[in-house]
């Protein structure tokens, strides 16, 4: 009987011990900010409240407190202005760094609807926040109204060839001609094509954030370095990916070299309007290049990248592992 005892004791005592230090720790670890009920009258979540949450028709047995969000893109697009103007008079917005936005969008996950989280991830990471982290001096105004919603864009990295591996493969062409001083994207096939780019098909975005592969006159020393047929003849393919912030409609027509195509049905986030893009032979302003970690020689038209980023790709990125942790942070 006592070894019976004995050993009974020693099974069940971690488990008691176990027992006793978990319910300590939830009881006294220190509590996030965002579970509080939206009732509470702390301003960093009210004030993100739909201005009429507390006066639209409740619908019984819904999970966001009988509250039904708007999907069209219209109000949306509205609602996100209203977020958008609230957080600059909080001054919460002064920053695009990566741990800010990971806050904002703990906030927003808590008050607002998946359709307005997801706008604004894409506005202000993956679009203003590429170009803010990318780019030079010469695109401040234009991170400047991006972030007032001034100039609205997407992120043109996903091809339809890339599959699951979204952003892992990158076959769009871009290169510099030196006859019209500009540099040149064009879609090489039809997988080649930029596809489910989110905001795409909406007339609003005027501006894309596109990756392409870069290519120029000069070969490499490698031997089995690939070659493509261009506008301007033989290029050589470099091993690095290039950023450029590009105007793809004017006032909601859509610029020569580019098309379009909007990808209908979905079954949510109906205010996402993708789309597909492809370019034939589009030139851009060579400004258009997000040179922060390379630069353009319009003499020769090559790309000059710093050794230290022997892959330039996953510097330019970035900002797309940054908004799985933003989605990541909506989720908890």
């Amino acid at each position: 009987m006592d070894t019976f005892t004995q050993l009974l004791s020693f099974l069940t005592l971690p488990l008691v011990l176990y027992y006793a230090i978990t319910t300590l720790v939830r009881r006294y670890r220190p509590k996030r900010l965002y579970v509080c009920p939206l009732d509470s009258q702390s301003d960093a979540y009210t004030s993100l409240l739909p201005v009429d949450f507390y006066t639209k028709p409740q619908q019984p047995g819904n999970n966001d407190g009988g509250y039904i969000y708007p999907s069209d893109s219209t109000t949306v697009l509205e609602q996100l202005r209203t977020v958008v103007a609230t957080l600059h008079s909080q001054q919460a917005l002064t920053s695009l760094d990566p741990h800010n936005l990971i806050d904002l969008h703990e906030r927003l996950a808590y008050t607002n609807s998946n359709d307005l989280v997801n706008w604004f991830t894409v506005q202000f990471n993956l679009f203003a926040g590429s170009i803010s982290a990318l780019g030079t001096a010469t695109h401040a105004t234009l991170v400047k109204d991006a972030r007032e919603l001034k100039k609205l864009g997407c992120f043109a990295l996903t091809e339809k060839n890339a599959g699951v591996l979204s952003g892992l493969l990158c076959d769009t062409i871009a290169y510099y001609n030196q006859d019209t001083k500009k540099i040149v994207i064009y879609t090489p096939t039809d997988d080649a094509k930029k596809c489910w780019i989110s905001y795409a098909g909406n007339n609003e975005i005027e501006y894309a954030v596109v990756f392409a592969k870069w290519a120029q006159t000069n070969a490499s020393n490698d031997s089995k370095q690939a070659s493509v047929n261009t506008s301007i003849g033989k290029l050589f393919l470099t091993p690095h990916v290039v950023s450029t912030v590009v105007k793809i409609r004017n006032n909601g027509t859509v610029l020569p070299g580019v098309h379009i195509e909007e990808c209908y049905t979905r079954s949510d986030f109906r205010s996402n309007s993708f789309g597909t893009l492809t370019f034939t032979e589009f030139s851009a302003e060579p400004e258009s290049l997000l040179n922060r970690y390379c630069s353009l020689d319009t003499t020769t038209g090559t790309l000059q990248v710093d050794d230290c980023y022997p892959k330039l790709f996953f510097k330019l990125s970035n900002r797309l592992l940054v908004g799985r942790l933003c989605l990541s942070a909506t989720a908890i």
